[in-house]
């Protein structure tokens, strides 16, 4: 069988809402992805590489490919590494985003499939022609923030360097680096070192090369790239998984924190197998972790139930992503996300802390995103769920929220639209049903008696949120109406003004 040719493809790449234009033209691998691509881009336009990104394409804005799969983020996330690029061009344009504070978008179009005989010689990646100055860093908005001008052989001198192969991944702009924890003996050295603990937990990176000593840094994009050999030796084995999920039970502590860190890192960069997976989802389903001494005040138990709660939220993504989990293990952990998010009591009243109530709705909030979770039950069923869970998460709470809560419950109902899980009507019914619980409550409370109006007004904070939220959908316009129709008559009560008002 003759072997197939190389192909590249060649993009225009503008930069959105300037004027004048600027826009690069680059040829690159048909088969680069979408992390390689980034790195191209960087170069192209004369950024720094010192921000997120990610893409999306614009015929589906419901999924992000990013370089970190973040699993407090509802949206369905893919990883940008080993997603080829030219496989949604071939469908859509692509928008690829800089910078989420300032929110630089570029535009991506195919403009056709090349030969080698097309280059002329150049070596791919490299950049065709362009126009219009590159843009400073944290410069949106103002008058003057144009950067280098437009400089065809700069750009397609760095291009090269960076890309010393065609299908090279430059080190400058990897965001995966090798964990210490990759063999018993390194989790062993991690664990009885205080110091690698302490920079570990707050939130630095620690990597070790070979038998040197572990080195600490502060996150930062990889300058090693590892090997299919280096990578295949980095896979958790059997005992460091059953240490960390043994750690998990724990009351909480330094070890508690270091297990979580170190199965979402597995799971993340896929060095953890799916058998070690569903071991880890059976566990915490046969152990009950999600509701460690749930009926407790502790607040080292609270932090026990919200770390399992992070591990959760990743083995979800994971399966979304690579279905791993039996369908049995997998409605399980359904039930026991439920159960955990409508019995937890944890809630933290100092400003921004993170509550037991907030992390277990978040979990339940990824939940409702697996593409899996409509054979949890049917329609029905899942409407006296979801009004289950609030309403109870409702009468748990002696004050204010104060740590996401409204937000993880507003999301609630966001994913049920956002999904399609839930008709319109149904929907307003069950928004209805919680409605009328907190008020039936307000009317039946002694007049000193202020905890059921709490409750109505952290209620009614949710309902502000959706009223923005759900005008993202136009089948849910009969919800979103009449979700404005209580803002607006909570906020007429609240100032006292008798009939209509424009909000």
């Amino acid at each position: 069988m003759p072997r197939k040719k190389k192909q590249y493809i060649q993009l225009k790449i503008q930069l959105r809402d300037e004027h004048p234009p600027v826009w690069r033209r680059v040829v690159v691998p048909r088969h680069f992805a979408l992390n390689q691509l980034h790195a191209v881009i960087q170069i192209a336009f004369g950024w720094e590489n010192s921000h997120l990104y990610q893409f999306w394409a614009t015929q589906n804005k419901k999924t992000f490919y990013v370089p970190q799969i973040d699993s407090d983020f509802y949206a369905n996330q893919k990883p940008t590494q080993g997603t080829e690029a030219v496989r949604l061009l071939e469908k859509s344009n692509l928008i690829y985003e800089y910078d989420f504070g300032e929110s630089w978008e570029h535009l991506i179009h195919l403009e056709k499939v090349l030969g080698p005989a097309d280059l002329n010689g150049e070596q791919a990646p490299f950049c065709l022609t362009g126009r219009g100055a590159g843009k400073q860093e944290d410069s949106r908005g103002e008058a003057d923030n144009d950067a280098t001008p437009f400089d065809k052989a700069a750009i397609n001198t760095r291009l090269h360097a960076a890309f010393p192969t065609e299908m090279a991944m430059p080190d400058d702009y990897q965001y995966d680096q090798a964990p210490i924890w990759s063999t018993d003996s390194a989790a062993r050295q991690l664990q009885n070192d205080p110091k690698l603990m302490d920079a570990l937990l707050a939130g630095k990176t620690i990597v070790q090369d070979g038998d040197n000593p572990p080195e600490i840094k502060n996150p930062q994009p990889a300058r090693t790239t590892k090997s299919a050999h280096a990578a295949k030796a980095a896979m958790l084995s059997d005992k460091v998984v059953a240490q960390a999920v043994e750690e998990l039970s724990m009351t909480a502590n330094d070890r508690t924190l270091h297990s979580v860190t170190v199965l979402n890192r597995a799971i993340h960069l896929g060095t953890i197998t799916n058998a070690q997976l569903v071991t880890i989802a059976q566990r915490i389903i046969n152990d009950q972790l999600l509701h460690y001494h749930i009926q407790g005040e502790r607040i080292a138990d609270g932090i026990v139930r919200m770390s399992v709660g992070r591990v959760v939220r990743h083995l979800l993504m994971r399966d979304d992503q690579q279905p791993f989990l039996p369908a049995p293990v997998r409605t399980a952990l359904f039930n026991e996300i439920t159960d955990a998010a409508i019995q937890e009591t944890n809630v933290v009243y100092f400003q921004g802390d993170v509550s037991g109530v907030a992390a277990a709705l978040n979990t339940y909030g990824v939940m409702l995103y697996h593409p899996d979770y409509p054979a949890f039950a049917n329609a029905a069923d899942v409407t006296q769920n979801e009004s289950a869970v609030v309403l109870q998460v409702l009468a748990h709470i002696e004050g204010a929220f104060n740590s996401g809560e409204i937000d993880a419950m507003a999301n609630i109902f966001y994913a049920l639209a956002e999904t399609g899980q839930m008709a319109p009507p149904n929907l307003t019914t069950h928004l209805k049903l919680v409605s009328s619980a907190l008020e039936l409550n307000v009317k039946r409370a002694p007049a000193d008696d202020l905890l059921p109006r709490i409750r109505q007004r952290m209620w009614e904070n949710v309902l502000a949120l959706l009223d923005i939220a759900l005008r993202d959908f136009r089948a849910y316009r009969s919800t979103q109406q009449y979700v404005h129709g209580l803002v607006k008559q909570r906020l007429a009560n609240t100032l006292a003004i008798d009939g209509d008002i424009k909000i």
